[in-house]
């Protein structure tokens, strides 16, 4: 017999399954309309420059570098279904009224949230 905690948990993996398909789907469309088949193709890595996140999106807006773009958005999306999945397991638990486990998921999200913070401050 399966249980309503069985139905969430299912619905859950096939969003995120969808959710990396789509993300890996971003990143090979914005990695490959980066090719340049003329020369050597890894000259641009060449030398590393250490930048923040902003200031190299800025850059690539204002240079509208849509390949870059759409590679950082698949990556952004990749990240962000950790980060789905442990806020839709803290609603299940929730909804459940299993409170223990709902304030362990929130802790979870919530020291994922304080990394993320610190990641774009430094």
């Amino acid at each position: 017999m399966k249980t309503e905690s069985y139905e969430v948990e299912l619905a859950i993996a096939k969003v995120l399954r969808v959710g990396v398909l789509v993300a890996g789907g971003l990143m090979a469309v914005g990695w490959l309309a980066q090719i340049d088949f003329v020369g050597n193709v890894f000259t641009r890595f060449a030398t590393y420059q250490s930048r923040p996140l902003g200031d190299t999106l800025e850059a690539l807006l204002a240079a509208k570098d849509w390949a870059r773009l759409t590679a950082y958005l698949g990556l952004a999306a990749l990240v962000s279904l950790p980060i789905l999945r442990v806020f839709f397991t803290f609603i299940m638990f929730v909804r459940g009224r299993e409170r223990v486990l709902a304030a362990a998921a929130l802790f979870v999200l919530m020291g994922l949230a304080v990394g993320i913070l610190l990641g774009f401050s430094h």
